[in-house]
């Protein structure tokens, strides 16, 4: 891994340079201005990047995201450290507000990676218009489940 003084994070990524990280790794997701954008910099450079949706009933995390240059290193294990930090951290408004829980649905030959990082596998949220993003997902991947992150263990 990089060393970390040569990586920043950044809970405030710009649409402009998150949508291009999308775009030169081939992921088809967009984030938009309505999404909670994160990221890792390396040198001023966005080399991992992920966006959050908010639903009534929590977070949906979407398109975890490295360079492929940068890939295996350990970069998305520290942005979603970051993210989980940054989530439970005491004043930190982005996410505290109401420190409602982040969901995410990977790609299932993700999931051991999410597990690691510290998601587990849940029941589907009560809400309908999570309801609505499972189901166009599970028409593309039929094994595809919801996984929540959990909190830090003190």
């Amino acid at each position: 891994m990089k060393s970390l003084s040569e990586i920043r994070f950044s809970a405030d990524v710009s649409l402009a340079d998150i949508n291009a990280l999308y775009k030169r790794s081939g992921e088809s997701g967009r984030a938009s201005p309505s999404d909670v954008r994160l990221g890792l910099y390396l040198n001023n450079e966005l080399v991992c990047a992920a966006r959050l949706q908010r639903y009534d009933c929590g977070w949906l995390l979407r398109n975890v995201c490295t360079l492929p240059d940068h890939r295996s290193q350990g970069l998305a294990s520290l942005l979603l450290d970051n993210l989980r930090r940054l989530h439970l951290e005491e004043g930190a408004g982005l996410l505290r507000q109401d420190a409602a829980p982040i969901f995410t649905l990977p790609l299932p030959h993700l999931n051991d990676f999410y597990r690691r990082n510290g998601f587990v596998v849940v029941k589907s949220p009560h809400d309908p218009d999570l309801q609505r993003v499972f189901h166009s997902a599970r028409k593309r991947h039929s094994h595809i489940q919801w996984m929540k992150l959990r909190p830090l263990d003190n």
